[in-house]
């Protein structure tokens, strides 16, 4: 076999091979962004399956919310956009997370055409006779070389999104989902610092002590609070939360869980 043809061949292989990772790579994996609260969580039996929950992008966040209003809580989350990216790559991924659901969505990102180098081997045969001087001959002869055309493909990608839920393990010790609050939030309250309440586990102490969704809390037994406030030094005591309430202060007195409290 000539070089040019084993040159050819590489160039086959090696196309086909970048094809063949790119399709087993998994999205779901690769772009796995964990939130650290694992040890919460009841732990996934071993030999059981998560659930897959595939719902509209639109869908999605307000179950997430629900979910965690009941008390699940959430391990992480997956978002890329691809060609590929199946329900049962979510699943895999949650099973390896140790997530007792996922939920999965997906939406037409756009189709776009790309051109892939085929690099192939050519040859010419070429032959005749000649005549010098009254003698006659013959000749013969191949020439080789590569030809590279490019083979137009459309790529459709699509925008992949998946939760990762698990029931909790512990009663919370609050109960509340929290962000930083928006510039408009800080013009609302009149005040830059607090944390903006965006949801309240039913039953919870915050759910038994009145917090609220919308509600922005300042301080914690007078002291200010933000995003990296540790609950459990004040784990099955009383305590008092200054809060904002649609531009009002008011203050709440309420009884944290405890500490590791089983459900």
């Amino acid at each position: 076999m000539s070089k040019v043809v084993i040159i050819g061949i590489m160039k086959y292989t090696f196309i086909i091979l970048v094809l063949f990772l790119q399709g087993c790579a998994s999205g779901f994996k690769t772009y796995y962004a964990p939130a650290d609260t694992s040890t919460f969580v009841v732990p996934l039996e071993p030999n059981r399956q998560p659930e897959v929950i595939e719902v509209s992008s639109a869908e999605i966040g307000p179950l997430a919310d629900k979910y965690c209003e009941d008390g699940w809580i959430v391990l992480g989350q997956s978002s890329f956009c691809g060609p590929d990216g199946s329900s049962s790559q979510a699943q895999t991924q949650a099973k390896l997370i140790g997530a007792h659901k996922v939920l999965y969505t997906y939406w037409l990102q756009g189709t776009s055409t790309v051109s892939i180098p085929i690099t192939s081997p050519t040859y010419s045969y070429t032959s005749g006779t000649v005549s010098s001087g009254g003698a006659y001959g013959s000749y013969s002869g191949t020439t080789y070389g590569t030809s590279t055309t490019y083979m137009p493909i459309s790529v459709t990608k699509y925008n992949f999104f998946a939760v990762y839920i698990s029931p909790r393990k512990y009663k919370p010790i609050l109960g509340i989902n929290y962000r930083r609050k928006s510039p408009a939030e800080q013009a609302e309250s009149g005040n830059i610092n607090g944390l903006y309440v965006t949801l309240v586990v039913r039953n919870s102490p915050a759910a038994v002590g009145g917090i609220l969704p919308g509600d922005t809390i300042l301080k914690l037994d007078n002291k200010v609070i933000d995003e990296n406030i540790k609950l459990d030094s004040f784990a099955g005591k009383k305590v008092t939360f200054e809060i904002i309430r649609k531009g009002v202060p008011s203050t709440l007195s309420l009884t944290l869980g405890k500490n590791n409290d089983p459900l």
